[in-house]
């Protein structure tokens, strides 16, 4: 099934590019509000910090959202095996927008009562709240989806995704812990060469490049996984629902890594 995901973003590169628009246009939201938090820390009490935090957190949920949305587009678009534009994944989310607000409020809400349950001291709650997020997390998984290529309310939306959710859950499970473990390893394992490799040559000026190289290779892998992610979401939707694979895309290996991670899952 990764397999497959990375087939596509090899054939269609230009999907990547919704990911870095989401990462620089979030480094704006947060300079926005940084002079506002600057004035606000001269004023005694804490409203002001409150209502900054919301804000700021809210606009880059809705930001992160969006962009994903558009992803998600326009990865249908190239598993249909049409070609995938920038432009028009940034229309169809905005046709969007006021499902995809919602639904940032809506997951910005959850974490923070999920957060609120999971810093208690009590050992139950903060197992009861770690199990709630990870069914939170699965339900939600073809959420974005669902709001982005189907015609239905908020409302409806995690009822839907739930429902696929039966219909895929090994798949389910497997690309979402899958695909950040792949994120994890790969970002550690180039790190580690890296650093290593300064250490061996030596010198403070290597050990500063290195550095930087880590960085640039850690958001290269964070975009790259993201990428991924929203090509994974978007094929099991259609594999969920029914939708055909462009043959051109490799429908048949779709297909089958879809149907080998289900047996897989049946056997554990």
């Amino acid at each position: 099934m990764f397999k497959a995901s990375w087939r596509v973003l090899r054939t269609q590169p230009r999907i990547a590019g919704f990911p870095v628009l989401s990462g620089l246009t979030v480094l704006l939201v947060a300079a926005a509000f940084l002079t506002p938090a600057l004035f606000a820390a001269q004023r005694p009490g804490m409203l002001g910090w409150v209502l900054l935090a919301a804000g700021c957190l809210l606009a880059i949920t809705m930001v992160t959202t969006f962009f994903k949305a558009a992803l998600i587009s326009q990865a249908d678009v190239a598993l249909r095996g049409e070609r995938a534009r920038i432009g028009s994944g940034l229309v169809a989310a905005g046709r969007r927008w006021p499902g995809l607000l919602a639904w940032s409020v809506l997951t910005l809400t959850v974490s923070a009562v999920l957060r609120a349950i999971e810093d208690r001291m009590d050992f139950a709650l903060r197992f009861l709240g770690a199990l709630a997020d990870i069914g939170w997390n699965l339900i939600a998984y073809l959420v974005l989806p669902v709001l982005t290529l189907e015609d239905v309310r908020l409302r409806d939306a995690p009822k839907r995704s739930a429902e696929l959710l039966r219909r895929t859950w090994g798949e389910n499970i497997a690309g979402y812990a899958g695909l950040s473990l792949l994120g994890m390893v790969a970002s550690a394992t180039g790190v580690a060469a890296v650093i290593g490799l300064g250490s061996l040559i030596g010198g403070r000026a290597t050990l500063y490049v290195c550095l930087l190289l880590s960085l640039v290779w850690v958001l290269l892998v964070a975009v790259v996984v993201a990428t991924l992610n929203g090509i994974y979401q978007t094929a099991l939707y259609r594999f969920a629902t029914g939708e055909a694979f462009s043959a051109a895309l490799g429908d048949l290996d779709l297909r089958n890594s879809f149907s080998g991670t289900a047996r897989g899952m049946s056997t554990l």
